[in-house]
């Protein structure tokens, strides 16, 4: 799958976009940045725009794999310390200066005093759909007041005036509860202050691109190379492709930098489950399309009004400034004519 011609910025340009973008990513767990996004963080940072990255538990949840630090598991706090500081060595490979928790009181709502929230975990519902462990945890993301989740990601947006927002798609990427509520927290967040979102998007092509590389190299297990269902979506969904080719490296580190989590061999990696998957060079991302909605439909709403930097005038259906190689696909997908770009560097394609 082509993602375009990579074309970094000269300095006066690089300069010029930092003064005004700021993306802000919003994840469940440490290692979620990297996976899906970290491509697109390093790419950010290597082009001089402003990147905060904010992570809604400590994963103090998850699996360990190696049998050295297994001692940590199911050790909630324990854990979490752990990770944070796998969080921060991968934050400093791909060069964020600016990560924050939710809750804590740089990302917390005014007026709303610091809380910490934890994860949640997952089972699996009689249904077949993933659901939070039962019983579920009081200070657990999904035991928590959503509308006051929310209002943590908007209080952050205001704070770093952030001018677009990614997160998971609907379905959390693979249904684990926490990416959900992490989805609806940071898409209303981006709505109530009228910037786009951007949603994480693996496509048909790229599963079975996934499963192909895997099982070339015969390392890992290789992954399902047709995803049922709501994981994989047509290749003309994608709105904007990101080629992370040349910052690659500083990606790879940061997954390896998830030691707990991951198991890295070159340009691929496996999870606790054993199943291998790409470090990707490319990741791909459509743009949030809010449905309309009645103000008593029951969505969460802020106790009071955000300040004048978080309702500023809507920027949404821009799908291109954030990134220079972040370019929709096709010119038809594309909502501004290259004559009128905000960015100023859109090609007609």
């Amino acid at each position: 799958m082509s993602t375009g011609t990579s074309r970094r910025p000269d300095r006066a340009a690089r300069t010029a976009r930092a003064e005004r973008e700021h993306v802000l990513l919003v994840h469940a767990h440490p290692d979620d940045e990297s996976i899906v996004t970290g491509g697109t963080i390093a790419r950010l940072v290597r082009d001089g725009v402003p990147v905060t990255v904010l992570t809604c538990t400590r994963g103090e949840r998850g699996e360990v794999i190696p049998a050295e630090l297994r001692h940590l598991e199911g050790d909630l706090r324990a854990l979490a310390d752990h990770r944070e500081t796998e969080l921060a060595e991968a934050m400093a490979a791909l060069g964020v200066d600016d990560h924050r928790f939710l809750g804590d009181a740089d990302a917390r709502w005014q007026g709303l005093a610091p809380r910490r929230y934890v994860d949640s975990g997952m089972q699996w519902g009689a249904d077949g759909v993933p659901v939070a462990l039962q019983p579920l945890d009081p200070d657990s993301l999904c035991a928590g007041d959503e509308a006051d989740e929310a209002r943590d990601v908007l209080a952050v947006i205001a704070d770093v005036d952030a001018t677009s927002v990614i997160t998971y798609d609907d379905h959390g990427g693979y249904g684990h509860p926490d990416h959900v509520r992490t989805h609806g927290i940071a898409t209303w967040a981006a709505e109530e202050a009228g910037i786009p979102a951007y949603l994480v998007t693996t496509t048909v092509t790229s599963a079975r691109e996934a499963h192909e590389a895997v099982a070339a190299r015969g390392r890992f297990p290789a992954p399902d190379p047709d995803p049922a269902g709501a994981l994989v979506l047509p290749d003309d969904a994608v709105d904007v492709v990101v080629d992370a080719s040349e910052v690659l490296d500083r990606k790879i580190r940061a997954v390896a930098a998830h030691r707990t989590q991951t198991v890295v061999d070159g340009d691929q990696f496996a999870l606790s489950h054993g199943v291998g998957a790409p470090v990707s060079a490319v990741e791909m991302f459509r743009i949030h399309r809010p449905a309309g909605r009645a103000q008593d439909d029951g969505a969460p709403r802020p106790r009071a009004a955000p300040s004048a930097s978080a309702r500023r005038s809507p920027r949404s259906r821009s799908a291109c400034w954030w990134a220079r190689s972040a370019r929709p696909r096709t010119a038809r997908r594309c909502p501004w004519a290259a004559s009128r770009c905000p960015s100023g560097w859109c090609s007609p394609w």
